[in-house]
């Protein structure tokens, strides 16, 4: 994460963060500046261990190293800001000494700390004594009979998302979460793997329904197909519904459900792995 921000802040000569970040950043930044005014080659490779882009690296060499060449030290400043509206965190600029723009601390400070809190931007207040710091307030039965058609896409749903799944398909007339009802959902989700080279001739199958579902089934607002980007054969459905009932009465029932199901085995679709699993929704989250 430091490298990262240490990238950035090179590029861009002022980030903004939180105060804890904004300390320790500090530290490496000013490691790397050293570096640079050194200039040999085993500079060179320490830098390099610790900026990302060769872009980022070169102006560290050239640019800022010419900047600090008179500096004995403090070649980055931390800048207060307050604390962050939501949580209550407290947040810091970090800029590089000697920049070019006027410093966060004059009327640019000002208007970044209105920002932070919400407020329209003022002129800067003057300082007379310590200021006041601004808080913030404070599986079911059904699973079983479930066939590999149960739909959907592990993007909203409590359970957590694998990081490699890329790739989503759905009918393409209903954006996920389109017409989302209220009230509380009921999720399906099916995870499995099937046999070598089949998902190409899966995904032919399960367009129709999946475009079914969008334009006829309005009790299902999430009907989605995602893929593994490690494990190409590897899938996971998610659907959600408005109730059980309307999953085992309405779409089980379809007849575009049903022709899937039963096109699978004649079109040499094999699962070698496969779960479902059922979840109702709560009121965390969005």
């Amino acid at each position: 994460m430091l490298r990262t921000m240490v990238t950035q802040l090179i590029e861009h000569e002022r980030i903004q963060t939180t105060l804890p970040k904004a300390k320790e950043l500090r530290k490496v930044a000013d490691r790397v500046v050293t570096y640079a005014k050194k200039g040999d080659k085993n500079n060179l490779i320490l830098a390099s261990g610790v900026v990302r882009t060769e872009r980022e690296l070169h102006k560290l060499f050239t640019t800022l190293a010419a900047r600090y060449a008179g500096r004995a030290g403090g070649y980055t400043r931390v800048v207060h800001l307050g604390r962050r509206q939501h949580d209550a965190a407290p947040m810091a600029y970090i800029e590089c000494a000697a920049r070019e723009r006027a410093a966060a601390g004059g009327a640019g400070g000002a208007r970044a700390r209105a920002a932070l809190h919400g407020r329209p931007p003022t002129r800067a207040p003057r300082r007379r004594g310590p200021q006041p710091m601004l808080l913030a307030r404070a599986g079911g039965r059904g699973a079983a009979r479930h066939g590999a058609a149960a739909a959907g896409s592990p993007a909203r749903i409590a359970p957590a998302r694998p990081r490699s799944i890329v790739f989503a398909m759905s009918g393409g007339e209903r954006p996920f979460g389109a017409g989302k009802p209220s009230k509380k959902g009921f999720i399906v989700l099916v995870q499995g793997r099937l046999g070598a080279g089949q998902m190409t001739k899966f995904q032919e199958l399960f367009a129709p329904l999946a475009a079914h579902v969008a334009t006829h089934e309005a009790g299902c607002s999430a009907y989605e197909l995602s893929l593994d980007a490690a494990d190409p054969d590897r899938f996971i459905i998610y659907e959600r519904y408005e109730s059980k009932d309307y999953l085992e009465s309405v779409h089980w029932q379809s007849e575009p459900f049903k022709a899937f199901q039963a096109s699978l085995g004649p079109a040499g679709v094999e699962f070698v792995e496969k779960s479902v699993s059922t979840f109702v929704e709560v009121d965390v989250g969005f």
